[in-house]
């Protein structure tokens, strides 16, 4: 993965929907170096608070150079059922993303792993380039 570039809202909600309330975005590779042939754009549509990790569990698309992508979004609020199994946290931060992150981040930690992969963030062990 490259550089990660975030468009944040100015904290407004959108009101309308429609051909003509959209978000416009061109992109265009500037390097020349590409990769190990990877070229393209990884488009991650997520919630302000959540840890952007790319993975099997997150929802995104791909975009390659001179393609065009329409995306459209339905936003739908979903409420589970509280299990001993699967038990649900009811507090506003909670998401369900950065719970699946800590914890994968807590099993490193028990596995005695020295080192954390670029997209987690703390302090609680140093940076995989380190050993590269």
């Amino acid at each position: 993965m490259g550089v990660c570039h975030t468009y944040k809202l100015n904290d407004s909600m959108v009101h309308l929907a429609g051909i003509f309330h959209n978000l416009y975005l061109k992109v265009e590779e500037t390097e020349e170096e590409i990769y190990n042939g990877d070229d393209g754009w990884k488009i991650y549509v997520h919630d302000s608070r959540e840890q952007p990790t790319l993975g099997v569990q997150t929802h995104g698309t791909s975009l390659y150079p001179g393609q065009g992508r329409d995306l459209r979004l339905d936003m739908r609020k979903v409420e589970s059922l509280h299990h001993s199994r699967n038990p649900c946290d009811s507090t506003p931060n909670y998401l369900q993303n950065n719970c699946f992150v800590e914890c994968f981040k807590k099993r490193i930690i028990g596995e005695n792993i020295t080192c954390r992969l670029p997209y987690m963030s703390g302090k609680s062990f140093p940076d995989l380039q380190v050993y590269l």
